[in-house]
């Protein structure tokens, strides 16, 4: 998914309702004006009113994302009002363009998980823009943040070999640092399989087994 305002956004915003029990998998994320991928629900109010909804059983997984918010109004990972615990961010590429935001959120009454991630942009960790987190985003570093937040802790900042930028081609090269670093500890019950055994899929963006011959899985999109 290219060249929309929110490239994809898993939501409610009636209140009461949650957009739940949905798996983002496999997927190839860029240019996107505003966000790369939304959770939560719309505005800050109680659940029971008109307007509010959320998130709740949201997996967001092994998906590779680029340049998106080129419009400088959101972010790579935008989480909104009344995502919990529950909604996932694991075993994804955030690479993000010249507006080099990465996350923006939680909002008010939002505690997502977010782990084995790969972050990066060319300027690097930038305090006050990268990261918003609850209305923070002064964390000195990228390890401020994991240490402040508790999330992310085996995330890390590295250039993931993207083959090319230009086209885009997310696929990563044989000597990209997401090779074999992802988790494969979600189950079923944590979001939706669908037709697979597994929450990751059985092929990625290509078509190829999600898994190598070891049971090990690539970050972002794509296997090797």
């Amino acid at each position: 998914m290219h060249r929309c305002d929110l490239n994809i956004e898993v939501a409610a915003e009636n209140g009461g309702f949650d957009g739940s029990n949905v798996t983002v998998r496999n997927n190839v994320f860029y240019d996107a004006y505003t966000v790369g991928i939304s959770i939560g629900g719309y505005g800050n109010c109680t659940k029971g009113h008109l307007g509010c909804g959320g998130s709740d059983h949201v997996v967001i997984v092994n998906n590779s994302l680029y340049n998106n918010n080129t419009r400088n109004q959101g972010a790579e990972f935008q989480i909104q009002y009344r995502a919990g615990s529950t909604n996932i961010f694991e075993n994804n590429i955030v690479y993000a363009g010249i507006q080099d935001v990465w996350i923006y959120g939680p909002y008010k009454g939002s505690s997502p998980t977010l782990d084995w991630n790969l972050y990066y942009s060319l300027p690097g960790y930038q305090q006050g823009n990268s990261i918003t987190w609850n209305g923070q985003s002064n964390f000195v570093s990228f390890a401020a943040y994991q240490t402040t937040t508790g999330e992310d802790r085996d995330s890390f900042f590295a250039n993931p070999d993207y083959i090319s930028l230009t086209l885009p081609n997310l696929d990563v090269t044989s000597s990209s640092p997401a090779i074999n670093a992802g988790s494969t500890s979600l189950t079923c019950s944590e979001g939706y399989c669908g037709g697979s055994k597994s929450i990751y899929g059985d092929t990625d963006f290509a078509g190829n087994p999600r898994f190598n011959l070891q049971g090990q899985i690539n970050l972002g999109a794509y296997e090797k």
